[in-house]
This record gives C-alpha cells, structure tokens and sequence, in this order.
C-alpha cells in the first residue's frame, strides 16, 4: 500500500517540553487568595514560590522565542513585535480554551502573563510592601488567566519546533533535527517521519505547525 506524501520542510531544532511539576501550585499562581485572609509570613512564602516558578518559565519562553525569531538578540524583550502574533498564537495551538480560533484578545492576555512573570521575577516586595505586591499579583493574574489556562489546556508531551524554512510549532518529544514536515494526501494534520536507511520512513507522530493546519500544504 502507498500514500502519497509531501514533504514540507525539515526539523531545524527541537527544545525541551516545559513541565509543569507543581500543577496545585500552577493554578494557585494565577488564582492566590486575598492576602488580608493569609498572615505576613505566608505573603512572603507564596512570593517567593512564585518567584521560583515564573523565573524558570519565563526562561523557557525566552529561549524558544529566540529561537524563533532569530532576529532578536539576548537582549529584546519577548514582546518584541517581529513575529509576536504568530509566536503566541503557536504556544495555544491558535485555541482558546473552548476549542474556538483564538481571537486577538488572547494576544493582549499573552502580554499580561508576560509581564506578571516578568514583575514577579524583578522581585518587587524587597522594596515595596509585600501585601501590595501580592495584591498586584492577584490583579495581574486575572488578566493573563485565559493565555495561562489555553496554554495549559493545550501543552503537555510535546517539544517547540523551529523548521529550516523558519516554520514553528510542537512536535513529539521524540523528535530529532534532520526529521521530516510531511503531509498525507487527504490528511489534514502535518507529521514526522524520519528517513531510515534508503527507503524505509519511520511515522515518529502527529505534530501542531502553524499556518499548515488547514491543508495548505496541499493547495
């Protein structure tokens, strides 16, 4: 039996998936109680767990927009325009939480929760009054809650893609650099394959590329 198949492009890079280890924490962060109900010593013990949580996300997110886009240097801002839209729309596999086409307000909550990380991890209460940190927090957290909660519906097993033709999206954990963007005729979602020996592919998984959802590649 033969399918016919067309390649797209090829795997350039492949980073990391991010793990949430600590999901009762994850929805704590952008749900934390008010802190006139929790004692000052707790306020500075969320803080600080906060702290540690968004600085190695927003590491993660700082490393695979870098990668891409990379016109940006070390030192843009991960809100920098070139390719913003499609790099947001690519983290919530262009979904809302309720399986609609994310909308541009979803790309205004990517911004918040950008900025919440980017607060959180400038450390503000060794400086400022730790309750009103907190209290900013809380304001900050609803307004990046729909992006947060979209990105956590949708993400799990999966590692960001950058492909040769500058593509980008989620591919298997299994995923190598050299691996095949192909598309099955009659298919509409793009896959991996791997070339093994001569002529022998080996079907790695299913993977998310934006702007090659809708069969494109065939049209």
């Amino acid at each position: 039996m033969s399918i016919k198949a067309k390649i797209i492009d090829h795997v350039k890079a492949a980073t990391d998936c991010l793990v949430d280890t600590d999901i009762s924490f994850a929805h704590a962060a952008y749900g934390v109680a008010d802190s006139k109900s929790i004692s000052q010593h707790l306020v500075i013990e969320v803080l600080e767990k906060m702290y540690r949580y968004h600085k190695a996300r927003l590491s993660w997110l700082k490393n695979i927009r870098l990668l891409a886009n990379p016109r940006l240097g070390p030192n843009d801002s991960i809100l920098s325009k070139p390719g913003l839209e499609v790099f947001w729309r690519t983290l919530v596999y262009d979904f809302d939480t309720n399986l609609r086409r994310a909308e541009s307000s979803l790309g205004e909550c990517f911004k918040q929760w950008v900025l919440l990380m980017e607060y959180i991890v400038s450390r503000p209460w060794e400086q400022d009054d730790p309750n009103a940190v907190y209290e900013h927090n809380r304001s900050m957290a609803k307004l990046a809650e729909p992006f947060y909660h979209a990105m956590f519906t949708f993400g799990g097993s999966r590692n960001f893609v950058v492909s040769l033709q500058g593509l980008i999206g989620w591919v298997p954990i299994r995923t190598k650099p050299g691996d095949c963007i192909c598309v099955f005729k009659g298919f509409r979602v793009p896959v991996i394959l791997r070339l093994v020996g001569d002529d022998s592919w080996e079907f790695i998984g299913c993977c998310y590329i934006h702007g090659m959802m809708d069969g494109e590649a065939f049209d």
